[in-house]
């Protein structure tokens, strides 16, 4: 992805996590999310889970509060999922970066062969293991977190590398709760 990539504030995240082709697997079976309180929600356990899509490359910002999409001053409004907010990852990453409640602008997720997503002939495959907890700094096992995230995720779907209203979702993972 671009630092310079365009991305439109006012997208429309009412579009389903399938129609963008996103899914959450975990213990290898499929996920199904369900509609509450307006956010397609997703009930996991404490457990590594698998975040895909049927495309090379996704982007997510993942926080513990629903900070909006756009994040940024008035003045110099950026959205989450854009290249100035992208943090670094190794081949072998299978974490996410989660800004706490408390923190608007944290760094988002490139989701790509280079930077340990498995990617094939059916799309992605990222495999999430551990939270990596931006202002604390602590490495969090998914087998020790119990909590909600929101998430915004950009698939280019057109592969233009600019967001249009119908690339941009919104999801919830509720992780333990069940």
């Amino acid at each position: 992805m671009s630092n310079a990539q365009a991305v439109n504030p006012d997208a429309d995240l009412n579009a389903t996590p399938e129609a963008l082709g996103f899914a959450i697997v975990q213990k290898g079976k499929p996920i199904r999310p369900s509609l509450a309180d307006g956010y397609w929600t997703y009930q996991l356990k404490s457990a590594p889970f698998v975040m895909a899509s049927r495309h090379a490359e996704m982007v997510t910002c993942t926080a513990e509060a629903d900070h909006g999409f756009v994040r940024g001053d008035a003045e110099i409004p950026v959205p989450c999922v854009s290249g100035s907010h992208t943090g670094a990852t190794g081949r072998d990453s299978s974490w996410l970066f989660v800004a706490d409640a408390t923190e608007r602008d944290g760094s988002n997720n490139l989701l790509a062969s280079e930077t340990g997503a498995k990617v094939d002939k059916n799309g992605l495959r990222y495999t999430v293991n551990t939270l990596l907890m931006q202002r604390s700094g602590w490495d969090i096992p998914l087998s020790q977190y119990r909590g909600t995230l929101y998430v915004y995720f950009w698939i280019d779907l057109d592969g233009s590398r600019s967001a249009d209203d119908s690339e941009i979702g919104e999801v919830v993972l509720q992780i333990g709760k069940n």
